[in-house]
C-alpha cells in the first residue's frame, strides 16, 4: 500500500508515470526521482502539467512532494542527510539493470537507507548477466528478505523485492 510509505526514490523515472501513479494512489510523502538530466526535464514538465508538486517545501504539508535529481553527488547526499523514515521505499524498473557496473556500485551504498527495496531486470543487458548481479545483490544485503519471481508476460525478465529484517 503506497500510502503507507513516507519516502520513495525512484532511480530512472522515465517521464514520470510511476509517480504519478503513486500519486494517484494515494501516496503524499517525499518523492524523489533520479534520473538524467534530459529525462529530469521531462518529468517536470509532465508532473507540473498534472499539479504534482515539485521541490522541497513546495506541497504545504498536502499530497506528494516531488524532487528531480541527475547528479549522483547531489542524490547520495540527499538520501544520507534526509535521514530517510522505516517506510521508505528505493524502486527501480529496469533502470538498474541498465547502468554500467560503476555507477551501480556508486548508486548501491544507499539501499542501507530504505525499508523495501524493488527492482526490475532483464536477465541480460549488453554483456552483464544481470540474474547473477541481483543474485549477488541480494547476498550483500543481508538485512533483506528477498523474494524474486519473473514477470510472466515478459520471459527473462524478474522482480525482486525485498524488506528490511
Amino acid at each position: 500500500d503506497v500510502s503507507s510509505l513516507d519516502y520513495v526514490v525512484e532511480c530512472g523515472g522515465g517521464y514520470g508515470s510511476m509517480c504519478r501513479l503513486f500519486h494517484n494512489l494515494g501516496f503524499t510523502g517525499e518523492y524523489i526521482i533520479f534520473d538524467l538530466p534530459h529525462f529530469s526535464a521531462l518529468q517536470k514538465y509532465y508532473l507540473q502539467s498534472l499539479g504534482i508538486s515539485l521541490s522541497p517545501g513546495d506541497g504545504n504539508g498536502r499530497g506528494m512532494t516531488v524532487r528531480l535529481c541527475s547528479d549522483m553527488d547531489e542524490f547520495k547526499a540527499i538520501v544520507a542527510e534526509e535521514r530517510v523514515p522505516d517506510r521508505s521505499l528505493f524502486w527501480a524498473t529496469w533502470a538498474l539493470s541498465e547502468l554500467p557496473l560503476t555507477l551501480r556500485a556508486e548508486l548501491t551504498p544507499v539501499f542501507k537507507y530504505f525499508q523495501y527495496l524493488f527492482f526490475a531486470y532483464q536477465s541480460v543487458f549488453e554483456e552483464v548477466d544481470n540474474v547473477e548481479y541481483f543474485a549477488e545483490l541480494g547476498r550483500e544485503e543481508q538485512g533483506f528478505g528477498w523474494n524474486t519471481w519473473e514477470v510472466e508476460p515478459l520471459p527473462t525478465h524478474y522482480y525482486m523485492a525485498g524488506k528490511r529484517a
